[in-house]
């Protein structure tokens, strides 16, 4: 359905999923502060008027991007767990992460988490998710819990570093990068699991 701007001129329909696109790439470019009606409305090519008829405000559509980026991390650990063994799974989970890096940007969401207690909390959970994953595919795969923790835990950090890394750098960094990082990374992490390869 198309609406009108304030001379009566018709505007281009624009979705909720419109608004959310446009709001991560706010946030991706300028963190939280970009996120602004007047620079979405502008990146649109439309009037902030069309925004009220899928928001109710700028905080409806701040706990929307909280939300998709949630449901990411559902869905990664989803996709992984297609794979029949656990290191494959894990091994799976990162090179999707690596491939989809500039999709939702998890450098934003950890930027705007040191400035937000309630935001901080809820990232908790996601790397909590993410930790956990790894450590139970360590689990089934050999290690025992407490190892298999630490491992997770320094996986995780270490993959987060490259992902963050390669997100701002100048040089094209692929997933094939990825990997070849991703298997020294797990050399050493999976030392003592008999046979570690997926």
């Amino acid at each position: 359905m198309n609406h009108t701007d304030e001379y009566g001129r018709a505007e281009v329909a624009i979705g909720r999923e419109n608004w959310i696109a446009a709001a991560l790439q706010a946030l991706r470019t300028g963190g939280t502060e970009a996120v602004t009606l007047d620079a979405l409305a502008a990146s649109l090519s439309v009037t902030k008027g069309s925004f009220y008829w899928h928001f109710s405000g700028r905080d409806e559509l701040l706990e929307e991007l909280l939300q998709h980026w949630e449901a990411e991390t559902e869905a990664l650990v989803s996709a992984a767990m297609n794979e029949p063994k656990p290191l494959g799974r894990v091994l799976a989970f990162f090179e999707i992460v690596a491939s989809h890096r500039g999709d939702i940007p998890d450098a934003a969401f950890f930027a705007w988490a040191r400035r937000d207690p309630a935001v901080a909390r809820r990232v908790d959970v996601v790397e909590s998710v993410r930790t956990e994953f790894i450590r139970d595919q360590l689990i089934e795969a050999g290690l025992d819990h407490d190892v298999a923790q630490q491992r997770a835990e320094a996986g995780y950090l270490a993959t987060a570093g490259w992902i963050e890394r390669a997100s701002r750098s100048h040089r094209a960094q692929s997933t094939s990068d990825f990997r070849r990082f991703a298997d020294q990374l797990f050399r050493w992490l999976l030392e003592g699991i008999p046979v570690w390869i997926p």
